[in-house]
């Protein structure tokens, strides 16, 4: 049998070849649907200030445009036609052009909620007036010829760019000028109350979930059930092969070496930048005191600057490994200990790789007022050991390396946090498509 042609259509603002889950995680859906003899092509819309110079592959059949070349998005959904269009749970104005013309097209959308569910949570304590300023500003920023060879957006900044794509798009859908006020004020009422927002207009035809978590808040938002499935976690796919090849038990006999996993917390302005280097240079200064510690410092790979964490560091730099870019998996199986606060899936990552985790909390340090980020997603103390006072570190690092997750701990985390690890991720998400793809071919008499 000849394999079958599938489209599939996504929005990213990063080329598909970084380093980035995002684009991993469409390379690994390709690739599941490709051995289960259908033919994938992806095509990749990229909204970025500037258009690149890199240009298609030419060991790929896949697409990458850019929607500075396009009025709207019906425009491009037009020329490509494709079988499904997938998207994210953001109201980021670009990915809102898709879903509501996926939707008035009846092109089938696919929606993946794989990040942690409290992220998602209304919080009561949102401070409004500064949320409201965060949304001003980002309406006046990148000022200047941002997009040289597209005379549309010339001179504007990049929130403006997206916005007036936006527009232009439901004017495609005719939408009339009530209409399109209505939508914008239920946007900026929803970016204003809680920085990230769930809304039924992000169901898709199928909502892939990590776990049951994401499946009860989405039932409560009104998503139906049957579109609802639990898969896992797709970036977890590739460490689990890594596991079977790879030592996780080798011992650093003269130094006990320490990653030191910080969190993009004040560049999501959850609290000031000198707040957070200030409990980053405490829990710096606490573990170099030891000589028997051998320190390293992993920033995030996108959110964070180097330069500022340099400049923040300066007393220290010396003294640490100070690093931004490579592989986590890899990283921390070359460490003992991971150390971290805050928002990072690196905690994840270390409970895979039965290291131990010392989790210091935010919120001891009160490095922010809001209940928006709940520290209870990421920091499990059956998996993790808890930090309350930085003098206790120490103390706290001797203990671990003693210490082992007990399985029944490691397997209910797993349950509870990645419904599954086993691998398959991708491959129950390619089945979930062929399965909906067939019986859509079906009712077309194909």
């Amino acid at each position: 049998m000849l394999p079958k042609n599938i489209t599939l259509l996504t929005i990213h603002n990063k080329l598909p070849n970084q380093v980035d889950n995002r684009a991993l995680n469409i390379h690994q859906i390709k690739e599941s649907l490709n051995k289960k003899n259908f033919h994938c092509k992806v095509i990749w819309v990229l909204y970025m200030p500037e258009k690149l110079k890199t240009q298609n592959s030419d060991n790929s059949d896949d697409k990458i445009i850019y929607y500075q070349d396009y009025q709207s998005a019906v425009e491009i959904l037009d020329e490509f036609n494709p079988n499904y269009v997938i998207t994210r749970p953001a109201f980021e104005l670009t990915n809102l052009s898709f879903i509501v013309s996926s939707k008035k097209k009846n092109i089938p959308t696919i929606t993946t909620f794989l990040e942690p569910v409290s992220q998602y949570q209304k919080s009561p304590y949102k401070d409004t007036i500064t949320s409201f300023k965060n949304q001003l500003n980002s309406f006046l920023s990148n000022p200047g010829d941002l997009t040289k060879d597209s005379k549309n957006h010339k001179g504007t900044s990049f929130f403006k760019q997206r916005h007036n794509f936006l527009i232009s798009t439901l004017k495609h859908l005719e939408y009339n000028k009530i209409d399109i006020f209505i939508f914008n004020f239920f946007l900026f009422k929803s970016r204003i109350f809680s920085s990230r927002p769930l809304a039924k207009i992000f169901e898709g035809k199928l909502n892939f979930c990590k776990n049951f978590d994401w499946q009860t808040k989405l039932l409560k938002v009104g998503f139906k059930k049957s579109s609802l499935k639990i898969i896992g976690h797709l970036s977890y796919d590739s460490l689990y092969y890594k596991l079977q090849n790879m030592d996780t038990n080798k011992k650093h006999l003269n130094k006990t070496r320490i990653l030191f996993v910080t969190s993009s917390v004040h560049e999501h302005g959850v609290c000031s930048a000198n707040k957070e280097f200030e409990l980053i240079n405490k829990i710096c200064n606490e573990i170099l005191k030891h000589d028997e510690y051998l320190l390293t410092v992993k920033i995030h790979p996108s959110s964070s600057s180097v330069d500022e964490y340099k400049k923040s560091l300066k007393e220290i730099l010396h003294k640490i490994d100070l690093i931004q870019e490579g592989d986590l998996f890899e990283l921390m199986n070359n460490h003992d200990v991971m150390v971290t606060y805050g928002l990072t899936t690196g905690v994840t990552t270390g409970i895979l790789l039965k290291k131990p985790v010392i989790f210091v909390g935010l919120k001891l340090h009160r490095l922010y007022k809001s209940s928006e980020y709940n520290e209870d997603d990421y920091y499990d103390k059956t998996v993790t050991i808890e930090c309350t006072k930085i003098l206790d570190l120490k103390n706290l690092i001797s203990e671990s390396l003693s210490q082992q997750i007990p399985d029944s701990n490691y397997f209910q985390f797993i349950e509870k946090t990645l419904y599954k690890f086993d691998g398959k991720c991708s491959e129950r998400i390619a089945n979930y498509i062929i399965e909906d793809f067939k019986k859509f071919s079906e009712k077309q008499g194909k």
